[in-house]
């Protein structure tokens, strides 16, 4: 099996922000999401802009890029967290099912 097969989904830009004292900001998303796209990344996840009001906002700047690749959020299985995702501009969501 051929890598033709697999797209990468990069997630530095959601889980990177989970590490313990890991703080990106707005200019340093822009910049890795430009690098990434740059590099040939096909997707890439964001903090859910459910999450904060930067985040949100910071969501909608990559969004607007204008990148080739796209641009995907974790929400929570809320109708109202997948609504601010779809607000932002994103290309698609990944839904979150809380299990405890």
């Amino acid at each position: 099996m051929g890598l033709d097969n697999f797209s990468i989904i990069e997630s530095t830009l959601r889980e990177g922000e989970q590490f313990a004292n890991a703080f990106f900001s707005s200019e340093q998303k822009v910049e890795i999401a430009l690098l990434l796209d740059a590099f040939g990344v096909e997707y890439l996840e964001l903090t859910s802009p459910a999450a904060s009001p930067q985040s949100r906002t910071d969501c909608t700047r990559v969004s607007d890029l204008g990148l080739k690749a796209k641009i995907l959020t974790h929400v929570r299985c809320h109708m109202e967290d997948a609504q601010i995702a779809v607000d932002t501009g994103v290309d698609g969501i990944d839904v979150v099912f809380g299990t405890s």
